[in-house]
């Protein structure tokens, strides 16, 4: 479907637009405030209490925080520093979909699932204008690739790593990641009906390792509000940092209490899904269509070579996501892993069966987002953003000349559909 040398060729040239955003003066305003909250880590030397601004700060845990204080005190206080840790997790969150891409299908899904993810236009955006997300992403793909092999394999190593991931990503962004990590897994146990491998002392030795792997942050929420009952928490006393994180943050985001109401629409993440997936959208929405028509025409029952963990997940995902009253379009990157499985290896089977016609009607629609991109980037360089260096204007013909030869060259459809794609 595509060469070695090429797929990695692409992946250069992605790692080299991650590179690039590292030096991009940091965003306004999640970015911007969370490096301040993990610099004031580093200067006061105090690495257990958080602060937005003068008030002190219940609602994200800490481990996005501790990485980019991290990273602070090995290379110094930078915005390029700050979002080492995010690039990391991204690569992380890469190298799972891989491995889980190659766990449910082959090597071939894996490979252009990881290629697909990295090229989506929020994991881009993520991995330049870094939240907690990255973090929560890359450790919560990881985590259901690792649950996923031990469900399949009964690999000790593999729950292990898949608790302490699933620790990591609860003491990142709370209930949220036991809700994306859970919920694939348990459509997958739906699925092949592999319930007994947690009736086993392997999920006991996963259940201490995920307790001792969240304890740090809950020492850190009992040391700055559970022993402080005196505080007041945005308008409330006797806020207990350990209840509200196993408790509190998830009704607080779903109900809008406390944060506030921004988005009463419960289709904003199907309409924010048309340009977070970019340039893959269309081949996520038919890979998604495809998927579910299949699984409706064998009424859910357990097929060899399928699998439900990807589109299950999504879609209950989604449906719980969208009645939150506060919504925001970064929080379809938890999604992002498990369509860019799905979106692979619909591609991967499309060139399995030969069917070239419809690769065809596939590449009209990826030409097609290909001349909008196109268009919209020679603006923004132009008219908003203004190129004033003769270096951008290097790197911006060297693009120019690379999308045009590969626009233009005779191959393989399934190489020029991915190529195209990965230019866009």
């Amino acid at each position: 479907m595509i060469s070695n040398l090429r797929y990695w060729f692409l992946i250069v040239l992605v790692f080299l637009v991650y590179v690039a955003g590292m030096f991009v003066t940091l965003f306004e305003n999640d970015s911007a405030q969370f490096s301040v909250m993990a610099m004031r880590m580093v200067q006061e030397s105090d690495f257990f209490s958080l602060f937005k601004g003068p008030e002190e700060y219940l609602d994200k845990p800490h481990m996005h925080y501790w990485l980019a204080a991290l990273s602070y005190k090995i290379f110094g206080i930078h915005a390029w520093s700050y979002r080492i840790p995010g690039i990391l997790a991204t690569l992380l969150a890469a190298y799972s979909c891989y491995g889980l891409g190659s766990l449910l299908y082959n090597k071939n899904v894996g490979k252009l699932s990881a290629l697909i993810f990295m090229t989506a236009q929020t994991i881009v955006l993520g991995a330049i204008d870094v939240r907690t997300d990255a973090v929560l992403t890359g450790f919560s793909i990881l985590a259901i690739w690792q649950l996923a092999t031990y469900i399949e394999k009964g690999s000790v190593r593999a729950i292990i790593i898949g608790a302490f991931a699933a620790g990591i990503a609860f003491s990142t962004k709370g209930q949220i990641a036991l809700l994306v990590i859970g919920l694939p897994i348990l459509c997958h146990l739906f699925y092949t009906g592999k319930w007994k491998a947690f009736i086993s002392y392997k999920v006991l030795v996963a259940l201490l390792v995920f307790a001792v792997t969240i304890t740090p942050m809950l020492y850190a929420y009992y040391l700055q509000f559970d022993l402080h009952p005196e505080k007041v928490i945005r308008g409330k006393a006797n806020r207990s940092g350990i209840f509200f994180i196993f408790w509190e943050q998830s009704f607080e985001r779903l109900s809008g209490e406390g944060i506030g109401k921004n988005s009463s629409d419960y289709f904003f993440f199907f309409h924010t899904f048309l340009w977070v997936f970019l340039p893959w959208t269309i081949l996520g929405v038919v890979a998604f269509y495809s998927k579910i028509r299949t699984f409706i025409g064998q009424k859910f029952k357990y097929a060899n070579g399928s699998e439900f963990l990807t589109i299950g997940g999504i879609t209950l995902i989604f449906i719980i996501i969208s009645f939150a009253q506060f919504k925001l379009p970064h929080y379809l990157n938890i999604t992002i892993p498990l369509f860019a499985v799905i979106t692979a290896a619909y591609i991967n089977k499309l060139y399995t069966v030969s069917n070239t016609k419809t690769v065809k009607y596939l590449m009209i629609g990826q030409y097609f987002v290909l001349s909008i991109v196109f268009i919209a980037s020679a603006l923004i360089c132009f008219y908003v953003f203004k190129l004033r260096s003769m270096v951008a204007y290097f790197f911006l013909l060297v693009a120019v000349i690379i999308i045009v030869y590969y626009a233009l060259k005779r191959e393989g459809v399934f190489m020029k559909l991915v190529t195209i794609s990965v230019c866009a």
